[in-house]
């Protein structure tokens, strides 16, 4: 027999199914916050995925630069006869300039109207000019030149920091202000020419060597690519430049215009085991403080970039990540037969006097 269903008995069922849809269709309270917890644990989980993973990247492309501009120097030392750029080589003319009146750092600066030949140097430290302008196709105009290689051509990429001032010059402020700060320097340590061979300029060579701390190199040295040892033991580029304040988080970072530059420039600095003047490479606590692993946010800004490390580009011209305890050992930053004559200046720990550099 069939059963009855009386009109209220149907509005009832139809209440209770609608009841029912809604139920299926909606969320509770409880369930929302649970999805919004699971989003909030996955962001959480894949944020510092995606910040290490663009870091790499960053770290790839900022050794691509070096590793550009380690293998053009071997093509300019192989055409030089082995010597490297520097400022006794495609920067010698510098040096012998009448302007310099016996200051060392001279009298005329980068001219921005100048129009002069893209491999000529833009100081007398400078050895991107000679050796990437003509592959890079660098612009004859000196202050545009200068703007690419800071700025456009050797950037890293994790480098965003801005000069501020100018340590020389007169270069328009709103130029400086929009150049960002130079990526890299080259080791001076390699470029110190101990022995005057040029009896009309006593002096020039002498100031180059002079700037080092705590160790002598070789009387006979030349910069040359047969005297600094093994060229894949021995860095030639290091990430951080010249010409920044020593000590606070506050610090200001000047560009330096000198044409006439004899200890670093922009282009050339102590290297980072030793706290050098001027640099990025002043360790927290100093010389004798420093514990052997910290770092400050001016380290990390200007020098060490990359996972509280930097690239070194070799003399070979293969690139290396180095973390800070490994970027403090002197040797290869030093050529052979280098002595540590005082061990209290370099930051490595490992270090003693008479240590001859191999």
């Amino acid at each position: 027999m069939a059963r009855q269903i009386t009109p209220n008995a149907s509005k009832t069922a139809r209440r209770h199914g609608r009841t029912a849809t809604l139920r299926r269709r909606g969320f509770t309270l409880i369930e929302l916050l649970v999805v919004v917890s699971i989003v909030i644990l996955l962001i959480s989980i894949l944020l510092p995925v995606l910040g290490n993973a663009r870091e790499a990247a960053r770290q790839v492309a900022c050794a691509a630069h070096q590793r550009g501009a380690a293998q053009a120097l071997a093509v300019y030392a192989t055409d030089e006869n082995g010597w490297f750029a520097g400022p006794h080589t495609s920067g010698f003319g510098w040096n012998h300039s009448p302007n310099l009146g016996g200051n060392s750092y001279g009298l005329d600066s980068i001219d921005p109207g100048e129009t002069s030949p893209r491999t000529q140097p833009l100081q007398n430290m400078d050895w991107i000019s000679p050796t990437l302008g003509q592959s890079f196709g660098l612009p004859n105009n000196d202050l545009r030149r200068a703007m690419e290689i800071y700025d456009i051509e050797l950037r890293c990429p994790s480098n965003d920091q801005f000069y501020n001032d100018t340590f020389s010059g007169q270069w328009p402020l709103h130029t400086y202000r929009q150049i960002h700060f130079s990526s890299y320097t080259a080791a001076i340590t390699f470029h110190g020419f101990p022995n005057a061979q040029d009896p009309q300029y006593p002096d020039e060579h002498p100031p180059v060597s002079s700037y080092f701390s705590g160790v002598t190199i070789p009387s006979d040295y030349a910069p040359r690519m047969d005297q600094i040892g093994s060229p894949a033991a021995k860095a030639y580029l290091q990430e951080g430049a010249r010409y920044v304040s020593n000590g606070s988080d506050a610090y200001f970072i000047s560009l330096n215009l000198a044409r006439y530059q004899k200890q670093g420039g922009g282009f050339m600095a102590l290297s980072p085991y030793t706290a050098g003047p001027d640099t990025p490479f002043v360790l927290p606590g100093g010389l004798s403080g420093w514990d052997g692993s910290s770092l400050s946010q001016f380290n990390r800004d200007l020098a060490f970039r990359h996972s509280g490390g930097m690239n070194l580009a070799f003399f070979d011209g293969h690139v290396e990540h180095q973390n800070v305890k490994q970027a403090v050992i002197p040797d290869k930053f030093l050529p052979r037969g280098s002595i540590i004559d005082n061990a209290s200046q370099t930051y490595s720990k490992d270090d003693a006097n008479g240590d001859v550099i191999r």
